[in-house]
Parts: structure tokens; sequence; C-alpha cells
């Protein structure tokens, strides 16, 4: 994987790896899980590599959470969505 050199808001220069991403959390029920198989599936499908724990030079992160105890996942000034 090639790493590409990217500015944002409160990153001076950070290293990305471009199309990875990474899952975040436990799935807290069986349909969160269904979802998150599948969005998982079609990303690697897509061209998307998976790394293993989420960080500043993950892409896109997965964030798996209870819709009845949501908490925001910080990244530590790297973009959110």
């Amino acid at each position: 994987m090639t790493r590409t050199e990217t500015a944002a808001i409160g990153l001076a220069r950070a290293s990305v790896v471009p199309r990875s991403f990474a899952l975040n959390g436990d799935p807290p029920h069986s349909q969160m899980q269904w979802f998150t198989e599948g969005l998982r599936g079609v990303m690697l499908e897509r061209g998307y590599h998976e790394l293993a724990a989420p960080g500043p030079e993950v892409q896109v992160i997965l964030h798996q959470l209870d819709p009845d105890a949501a908490r925001p996942y910080r990244r530590k000034s790297a973009p959110t969505f």
C-alpha cells in the first residue's frame, strides 16, 4: 500500500493509506453485525484495504454503535463523517 501526504484541520502533515478502512467497536446486535459485514464486503470488492485497527493513517473508520447509547468516536483531529 502506498501512503499519501494530506493536510487537514489540526494536522500539519499526516500520512494516510489511500482507500483504507478499519472497524471500531463491536456490533451491539445482529442487525448491526449484518450491516457491517455487508458494508465491509462491498468496500473490499471496490478495492478498499482493511487495516487491523483505527488510527490517523486510516481513511475511513466504520464506527459500530448502539443507537440507544450512541457515543462519538474521536480521531484526534482527523476528519470524521
